[in-house]
């Protein structure tokens, strides 16, 4: 599994994306400041899409951006089907 980490400074959320080998897919865990998730993409009807669209839909809802470093390095994962990788993202 990949995970990329970015700390949203506007709300400081704590968003976790990332490939996920073993179940072919993408995930995606939005943490609020005070502890407890804002999103778990295991509580959708597709719990790991083969895209992040939707993760970024989720996200604009929010009004948290990702910086294009994270959604390019995510997307390259899953191309590469990469696993055991940690990325934290800073701007």
């Amino acid at each position: 599994m990949s995970v990329h980490q970015y700390r949203a400074p506007n709300k400081l959320a704590l968003i976790e994306m990332g490939w996920d080998r073993p179940m072919q897919g993408f995930f995606m865990t939005v943490e609020a400041p005070g502890g407890g998730l804002l999103f778990d993409n295991l509580e959708q009807k597709d719990p790991f899409p083969k895209g992040i669209n939707g993760f970024l839909e989720e996200l604009k809802q929010l009004g948290i951006e990702l910086p294009q470093t994270m959604i390019d390095g995510v997307l390259a994962d899953g191309m590469h089907n990469i696993g055991n990788k940690i990325v934290v993202h800073v701007e």
